[in-house]
């Protein structure tokens, strides 16, 4: 268990120091790669929700009629 939370803190103290190291050092060719993906990455959140709303199930009338039906037996009772 020590030997698991060890290695747990040792990740993220390298992924703080990765981190650093991309901002403070690497800064102005960071941007330039952030700038230059952003639009591949609003491509594919775009195409996602695109997706997601597509495949949505709506609830047809219907089912609100059986719901409005089971509630009134159920009120009877």
């Amino acid at each position: 268990m020590f030997k698991k939370i060890c290695l747990i803190i040792l990740g993220v103290a390298l992924i703080i120091f990765g981190l650093y190291g991309l901002i403070v050092w690497w800064w102005p060719l960071f941007v330039q790669l952030f700038l230059g993906a952003l639009g591949i990455i609003i491509l594919f959140i775009g195409l996602i929700i695109l997706l997601i709303g597509w495949t949505m199930e709506i609830e047809k009338e219907e089912s609100e009629e059986v719901k409005e039906e089971e509630n009134e037996t159920q009120k009877k009772e």
